[in-house]
């Protein structure tokens, strides 16, 4: 009976897993169908089409290595050695969630509806947090090298950057805004709150990655607005900047950074 049951679950996760690989294979190829056959704008065209000045550049460079990342883990997860390790059954949900969430944001932007594409947006950002928790949780309970959450890192960093720059277009095509509050400065406000994010992540979480993610959003807009406007271009040196610092001290404040440390002093 319990050889049976085993046997069970070993199905039903290998399924999971499959169906993971399967909703990120399918989130990779609309991406490439839409850079390749669809005639509607790719979501960074869309994000750009907007006068917003929080406007990074790299949207699609940075997401297709954590689409490749995450096809990497999903390969990986499937095979034979792997089928004991519950980490991989836990994260496959989330996961394929996460996957469906974000096609889903895509669809909707591209076709220009962005108030639909914000819901969407909303549960991914949710979705990817708790992709990325629940990643921290089980790698850490199953004994798997950290380096398996980087892709979760990586992800929710860039939902992160895209959910403030995809907000200020939504808004913008609302025709929202505020008295005496310019673009420069927004964007400025937008910048710090990139600061906040990546500091809370730091110190709270001692992740390195995400800081670091955030930091490259800021070192974009610097050298974006260098020759352009010294408001943006200082705000965002100084947080990039500030969040290396972070990333670093996140680093050294890492529980298996401070055991080895502490284990080998000098």
């Amino acid at each position: 009976m319990n050889a049976v049951n085993l046997s069970a679950s070993l199905d039903r996760a290998r399924l999971l897993r499959y169906a993971a690989l399967c909703a990120i294979a399918t989130n990779i190829l609309f991406n490439l169908l839409s850079i390749t056959l669809f005639s509607n704008p790719s979501v960074e065209e869309v994000i750009h089409s907007y006068p917003i000045l929080f406007a990074p550049t790299g949207y699609s460079f940075c997401i297709w290595i954590v689409h490749i990342l995450f096809i990497g883990y999903a390969l990986i997860q499937i095979t034979t050695e792997r089928n004991y390790k519950p980490a991989f059954d836990r994260l496959a949900i989330p996961l394929i969630i996460t996957n469906v969430f974000e096609l889903g944001w895509q669809y909707a932007f591209i076709q220009g509806r962005l108030g639909i594409g914000m819901l969407f947006l909303a549960g991914m950002l949710i979705s990817s947090y708790s992709l990325y928790t629940y990643a921290q949780k089980h790698i850490e309970l199953f004994n798997l090298n950290t380096s398996w959450r980087i892709p979760f890192n990586l992800y929710l960093a860039w939902t992160s950057i895209i959910a403030i720059s995809a907000t200020s277009s939504w808004l913008v095509s609302t025709g929202w805004e505020i008295e005496g509050l310019t673009r420069i400065n927004l964007t400025i406000m937008m910048i710090f709150l990139t600061g906040l994010l990546g500091a809370l992540m730091a110190f709270g979480r001692q992740d390195a990655v995400y800081p670091l993610v955030m930091s490259w959003s800021c070192f974009s807009l610097w050298m974006k607005y260098s020759l352009v406007s010294n408001e943006i271009s200082i705000a965002a040196l100084a947080v990039a900047i500030f969040l290396i610092w972070c990333a670093l001290v996140a680093t050294v404040q890492s529980p298996k950074v401070a055991e080895k440390v502490f284990a080998n002093p000098l």
